[in-house]
């Protein structure tokens, strides 16, 4: 086979479809809808970060669980602006990957503790485990192995 027509192969390969990905307010409805959850329940949530960290590692809530897919998401007129001032409270990069109420919550201080985690990371392990995996890292106390660090 000559190397022109592995290359056009090797090429079409590689052209495959990019995978659609919802806004972020189609996510943030679909986490809700799919919680059964209302805007307002998380608007006016003031549990400390520790606190929703602890609850979601007890409940072992380690990996991400696919949520169902959503091409547009629908919200009533009195939900909206509520999904607007939610979004607009948990403002983050990191909004893009949430899977849960929690990490909706978790998006703004897990970015706040490390804005440059890699997007295989944010869609394969919950906000709660990275925060305090990054917290602990950040403090000196372990590593991925479950070592500790030396100064």
């Amino acid at each position: 086979m000559e190397l022109r027509d592995r290359l056009r192969q090797r090429r079409a390969r590689n052209q495959s479809e990019a995978e659609f990905e919802p806004d972020i307010f189609t996510r943030v409805v679909a986490i809700l809808d799919h919680y059964g959850m209302r805007a307002e329940d998380l608007a006016f949530h003031r549990e400390p970060i520790d606190g929703i960290v602890c609850r979601v590692l007890t409940r072992g809530e380690i990996r991400k669980k696919k949520l169902p897919p959503i091409l547009f998401g629908f919200a009533h007129a009195k939900s909206f602006s509520a999904v607007k001032d939610l979004l607009d409270r948990l403002e983050s990069p990191y909004l893009r990957w949430a899977g849960s109420p929690e990490d909706l919550l978790l998006s703004r201080p897990l970015f706040a503790l490390h804005s440059q985690l890699p997007a295989h990371l944010l869609s394969r392990y919950s906000f709660a485990f990275l925060y305090r995996f990054y917290a602990e890292k950040r403090r000196g106390k372990e590593d991925l192995r479950g070592g500790t660090f030396s100064p």
